[in-house]
């Protein structure tokens, strides 16, 4: 589906907010239209082209109906969305676009509402809906803390893993870890989390990663040891990834 970039207008999206939140509270859904948000958008224009995407959404829907696991579905889904906004016009959606809350949040209450409503809220009378509907479909929070959103942050995390599928199932599957060191400045070197991810698969995607000792005490010491030896000063990315997953096999040993 060949489908026009939108962005909500920035002086509506408090009023829309408003009437996500109390549509839940009524009907434990989000009822607003298509026509009703392309009323209170504008068209994203990059180079004086108008921006498009194709948009496979029978394949994002058959990912979240499938009988995947929750991490499966999320790193295919990572995948996907990569895939199709690598392409926009003959070029990657520009950074300065693709950060912007207010063209995730017409994407997801457009063409994603439903998918994000079964894969992130956890049942029809979630009560922390209030804050799930800031986070998964206004993109609110911390840019540290970007994973709190939805296909923002799916789109997100695939670039920074370079949109390898294997990777990005590695990296869903101990996401705990994973995250709390892409939470950290460090991660603005991508080449870092990418070999966090790879030393993990060198460490034979070791299960103590995921277990509450290890899965806090690793990236922990792998933030200081980051920044006592700046490790985004290896060149060479083997190398670096060597280092990472020697550091993580000597603390898998404590």
């Amino acid at each position: 589906m060949l489908i026009e970039l939108k962005e909500i207008k920035s002086d509506k999206t408090g009023e829309l907010l408003d009437r996500c939140i109390s549509d839940y509270e009524q009907y434990q859904s989000i009822t607003v239209t298509k026509d009703e948000l392309d009323e209170i958008s504008d068209y994203i224009t990059y180079n004086n082209n108008q921006l498009t995407v194709d948009l496979d959404i029978e394949r994002y829907q058959e990912i979240v109906d499938s009988n995947l696991q929750q991490y499966e579905k999320k790193a295919q889904l990572c995948y996907l969305i990569f895939k199709e906004f690598k392409d926009i016009n003959g070029y990657m959606l520009p950074f300065n676009i693709a950060f912007k809350e207010e063209v995730w949040t017409y994407l997801n209450l457009a063409y994603f509402r439903d998918m994000i409503m079964k894969l992130l809220f956890d049942d029809d009378e979630d009560k922390y809906y209030n804050s799930r509907i800031k986070r998964y479909y206004f993109n609110y929070g911390n840019i540290s803390k970007i994973d709190r959103t939805s296909f923002r942050f799916f789109w997100y995390f695939a670039y920074a893993l370079d949109g390898d599928l294997e990777r990005l199932m590695i990296a869903w599957e101990f996401i705990d870890p994973v995250k709390s060191v892409f939470e950290r400045t460090i991660a603005r070197n991508p080449r870092i989390i990418k070999a966090y991810v790879d030393s993990i698969k060198n460490n034979n995607c070791d299960t103590r990663f995921k277990s509450d000792k290890y899965r806090k005490l690793i990236p922990k010491n792998f933030n200081s040891y980051a920044a006592i030896t700046m490790l985004d000063s290896i060149e060479e990315y083997d190398e670096l990834v060597d280092v990472v997953s020697a550091l993580q096999k000597e603390l898998l040993n404590i």
